[in-house]
């Protein structure tokens, strides 16, 4: 999940180094590229608990590297403004992102929200078995499966890492590894430590979502182990250390043996001997690496570590039982054609057809799966349901009954097909009248500058004809009645500022209908109007361009000199 982060992470770390070492220009394009990239492609709070990784690595790498204190202070301040151009570069989308996040109720969530990624830690006991997940939570069963008996967190080092990351802090390698054992140590601390997250979600940018610092440590765990195993393979420590190191990864199973008797008969009734036979035969292959230094003796592990952790884990099927539809979502197709909506009634539907599948099935409801949902979304669902979104607006998945369904608020929402579960089963109910998605009307009021109310149901907002001729998602044309006064285009969707309309190329007024819909004021006279989504994130072509330009610049001169 999220791999584009872990990979552009990887890049500007090589990219640096690289840098550093040869000062050539080209990497310092190739790093205003991939911040750029990384920007626009990684995991926000992933992304920005690396940038402390990154500027600790540069800086310390800067400071070891050789050339008078002038020359580093230049690469520095070169590598900075290539990385601040990378940034910039991304405005375009993080403009967007700016326009719906302060709409949201996310930017002020309680700590609470936070603290809900971490793992329950409430005795001894949830911190040993939290650690021996680390570890290998495999001695429990596939912890993908539904009957895996405790949470899991989805990282996991394994047996064979863990015990190189241990392996590196022997034979004096924290000297060179130090900066990569601290993050994660410090990740981990933040892990099991909630004061410590907080600290991370108030002080160190982390507030925007909630992440777990562990996710932070992979990198980092792969480096140590890559600098680990090339210790081993170049150098022979004496019998002593050997010894001492030995012990050290025999100890890892039984710890975790000894953990699992520990939290009681229902654990450790459900350890699965094959894996944790599997375990020792990697931890004993890891301690023949140690005692031997051949390559072949680590490459074993490593690959039967990727068969039998990471493909057990894979969430795949078999293609011929993945079905992108059903009767029921062909039955909801059919009767909402026309742009219409549909909604569930009912806590029982909740999990059937999740909101963040609407798109890619071609199906329109009410309901959300929207990490920013707007405050406005969230109060406009209390008007039609007793219960609101959860997890500040995150999801909306039912109404919760329908005694709100005959009230003026439902008349605005495009709803023509109603969802219920009865004793006989799934039952479909369309609506009395259909719904309308688009009104002119002059029977409205002004409350502010940007803000119309409707007041009653929609139905008496629609005395003056209208047709929709295009109909797209982010492109609509509408041919209206020309009227002596002004009147108001009402539009069944939420309203958003960078919504545009426009008549014979003269700009109109958008606003805000009821606190939610979408609006345009029409002038008198007006015989048809467009509205289009015009979003920040089209200009984004530009650095793009700049970049495709740039290297093509860099690569012709590297030709011509060859």
């Amino acid at each position: 999940m999220f791999l584009s982060t872990r990979c552009w992470v990887v890049c500007l770390l090589w990219l640096i180094t690289e840098f550093i070492n040869k000062k050539a220009f080209v990497f310092l394009v190739c790093i205003s590229f991939a911040t750029y990239s990384l920007f626009i492609t990684g995991r926000l709070q992933q992304t920005i608990l690396y940038l402390y990784l990154i500027c600790a690595y540069t800086l310390i790498y800067l400071y070891k590297s050789e050339g008078k204190l002038k020359t580093k202070c230049y690469s520095l301040l070169m590598l900075t403004v290539c990385a601040a151009i990378g940034l910039i570069m991304t405005l375009p989308i993080f403009a967007d992102l700016a326009v719906k996040a302060n709409q949201s109720a996310r930017l002020a969530p309680s700590d609470v929200f936070f603290l809900g990624v971490l793992p329950p830690i409430r005795h001894f006991t949830d911190l040993r078995n939290f650690l021996s997940s680390i570890v290998d939570p495999f001695w429990l069963g596939i912890p993908i499966k539904p009957d895996y008996p405790l949470r899991f967190g989805g990282f996991s080092l394994s047996p064979l890492y863990f015990g190189l990351f241990l392996m590196s802090f022997f034979n004096r390698q924290w000297r060179k590894l130090w900066l990569w054992q601290l993050f994660v140590i410090l990740c981990l601390i933040a892990q099991i430590w909630p004061p410590g997250y907080l600290f991370m979600i108030h002080y160190l940018g982390f507030h925007l979502s909630r992440n777990q610092p562990l996710v932070g440590t992979v990198i980092p765990a792969f480096i140590i182990c890559g600098f680990t195993i090339d210790y081993y393979l170049s150098n022979r420590p004496d019998s002593t250390a050997i010894s001492i190191q030995v012990a050290v990864l025999i100890s890892i199973p039984v710890l975790m043996g000894i953990s699992a008797f520990m939290s009681g008969a229902d654990y450790y009734q459900r350890l699965n001997t094959t894996y944790i036979l599997i375990c020792a035969l990697i931890i004993a292959g890891l301690i023949v690496f140690v005692a031997a230094r051949k390559t072949v003796f680590i490459v074993i592990p490593v690959i039967a570590t990727v068969f039998v952790y990471g493909f057990s884990i894979m969430m795949t099927r078999p293609l011929e039982t993945i079905h992108t539809s059903s009767e029921l979502t062909k039955a909801i197709e059919r009767h909402t054609s026309g742009g219409y909506r549909y909604a569930k009634i009912g806590p029982l539907l909740s999990r059937v057809i999740p909101s963040n599948q609407e798109a890619m099935l071609n199906l329109r409801s009410l309901h959300s799966y929207d990490s920013l949902s707007s405050k406005n979304y969230q109060n406009m669902v209390l008007q039609i349901s007793e219960k609101g979104t959860q997890t500040y607006g995150r999801h909306f998945n039912y109404i919760t009954s329908a005694s709100k369904l005959s009230e003026p608020p439902f008349s605005y929402t495009g709803v023509n097909l109603l969802l219920f579960f009865t004793k006989s089963g799934l039952k479909f109910q369309k609506t009395d009248h259909a719904p309308i998605l688009y009104a002119q009307t002059s029977n409205y009021k002004d409350i502010e500058d940007n803000q119309i109310l409707f007041e009653g149901p929609l139905d008496k907002h629609n005395e003056l004809q209208i047709r929709q001729t295009v109909s797209f998602d982010d492109l609509k044309k509408f041919k209206l009645t020309p009227s002596d006064s002004r009147t108001i285009l009402f539009v069944s969707q939420q309203f958003h500022p960078q919504w545009k309309a426009v008549s014979n190329e003269k700009p109109l007024k958008t606003v805000l209908i009821n606190d939610f819909y979408q609006g345009v004021v029409i002038p008198p006279g007006t015989k048809e109007v467009q509205l289009q989504f015009k979003p920040y994130v089209l200009w984004s072509w530009l650095p793009q361009l700049f970049f495709v330009v740039l290297i093509g610049i860099i690569g012709i001169k590297g030709v011509r000199y060859a």
